[in-house]
């Protein structure tokens, strides 16, 4: 809500660690959206909500991984700063969150 009421907005990019049961175990930030609560909510939705089907070895037995997410904040109708990390162009958002509440 601190910032959406401050109309901040953008994009995060983390790298998580998933377990061997497809949980995320692990989240850092890789790219800021410039906005702490931002980048902090991004991880908390990934360690409490998000699951994945594990990754396997060669013979078959589930292993943990690290993959990128990346959360694409939103409010309608304001303009979206200028984000210049290059590596956020190069990953598909996981999930775009985009507020009810107009700018």
């Amino acid at each position: 809500m601190e910032a959406l009421q401050k109309h901040e907005q953008g994009a995060v990019l983390v790298d998580v660690t998933i377990g061997a049961d497809g949980r995320i175990t692990g989240c850092s930030v890789v790219a800021s959206s410039n906005s702490p609560e931002l980048d902090e909510a991004t991880c908390k939705i990934f360690l409490t909500r998000a699951k994945f089907v594990p990754a396997q070895d060669a013979k078959g037995q589930p292993i943990a991984q690290h993959m990128f997410g990346k959360v694409d904040w939103m409010i309608p109708g304001c303009k979206a700063p200028p984000q210049t990390d290059s590596r956020l162009a190069k990953v598909e958002p996981s999930l775009t969150i985009t507020s009810l509440k107009g700018c």
